[in-house]
């Protein structure tokens, strides 16, 4: 991966980071909290849940962003049901290997 393509990627990883913790502290939706706390509830480090939460965020992002109809928060928020099941294959992520 070009260094350019490298920034891009880390770019969009904090900005969904950071949509994850806003939705979290301002519980807009309430759903993104309960998804978290439901995790790790059930025994899923909060590192992960929050990567899982992200990958949900990023979904749907970008199918908003592909489709017409825009975001989609009944989508959105049946998706963060369906955790820890992700809605997609998790590409391999090289950064977070031991």
């Amino acid at each position: 991966m070009s260094d350019d393509a490298e920034k891009r990627l880390s770019r969009m990883r904090e900005a969904i980071e950071k949509v994850v913790e806003i939705q979290i502290n301002t519980l807009d939706p309430p759903e993104t909290r309960e998804t978290l706390d439901r995790l790790v509830g059930q025994g899923v480090k909060r590192d992960e849940a929050l990567k899982m939460i992200g990958y949900v965020v990023g979904v749907e992002f970008f199918q908003a962003i592909g489709n017409e109809g825009g975001y989609d928060q009944v989508r959105f928020i049946k998706r963060l049901s369906e955790l820890p099941e992700l809605p997609f294959p998790v590409p391999s992520d090289k950064t977070t290997t031991p």
